[in-house]
C-alpha cells in the first residue's frame, strides 16, 4: 500500500502527520524565545493533531461555511495545547524555586496571546483552514466509496 493511500484511507494518521508538522513550526518559531528545550515537545504534536481531527471531525458534515469556525477554534485550541506541551517540559527542567503550575499556565496564555496579537501568526488560521478542509475532502471522500456496495463489476473468468 502505498503512502498516499494509507494517508487517504486512515484520515488518523494524516492529522497526526499533520500535527507533528504543526509542532515542528511552533518550536521553530518559539525557539529563540523559549530556548532549545521547546524542540523536546514538538513529538507531542502527534496527539494534539489527532485530538484536534476527533474534536472537530462532526463538522466535515456540516456546510463547508462551517470550516472557518472550525479552523479558528481549533487553531487556538491546539495552540494552547501544544503551549501547555512546552510548559510541561519546561517545568521539568531542574531550576530551583520555581513554581510549576505558573511555568505552565505562563507558557499556554504566552502561545495563545501570541497567535492572538501578532498578525503574522494569522495565517496559522489559513493553513488550519486548508488542514481542515483537505481532511474533510478526504474523509467524505473515502466515505462516499464505502457506501456504494459495488467498486467495481465483477470479472468471470
Amino acid at each position: 500500500m502505498s503512502f498516499a493511500r494509507l494517508m487517504k484511507n486512515n484520515p488518523t494518521l494524516l492529522a497526526g502527520l499533520s500535527g507533528l508538522i504543526w509542532g515542528l513550526m511552533g518550536a521553530s518559531f518559539s525557539q529563540k524565545v523559549v530556548g532549545a528545550h521547546v524542540w523536546f515537545a514538538v513529538p507531542l504534536g502527534i496527539p494534539i493533531g489527532i485530538a484536534v481531527l476527533r474534536g472537530s471531525r462532526w463538522t466535515y458534515e456540516k456546510p463547508r461555511w462551517v470550516l472557518f469556525s472550525t479552523a479558528i477554534v481549533s487553531t487556538i485550541v491546539a495552540v494552547a495545547l501544544f503551549g501547555l506541551c512546552v510548559g510541561l517540559v519546561d517545568a521539568m527542567r531542574d531550576i530551583p524555586n520555581r513554581n510549576g503550575f505558573a511555568v505552565v499556565i505562563q507558557s499556554m496564555l504566552a502561545y495563545v496571546f501570541g497567535l492572538l496579537t501578532m498578525p503574522p501568526f494569522w495565517a496559522f488560521f489559513v493553513l488550519s483552514f486548508a488542514n481542515h478542509a483537505l481532511l474533510r475532502f478526504l474523509i467524505n471522500q473515502t466515505s462516499k466509496v464505502s457506501e456504494k456496495s459495488n467498486h467495481a463489476p465483477a470479472v468471470d473468468h
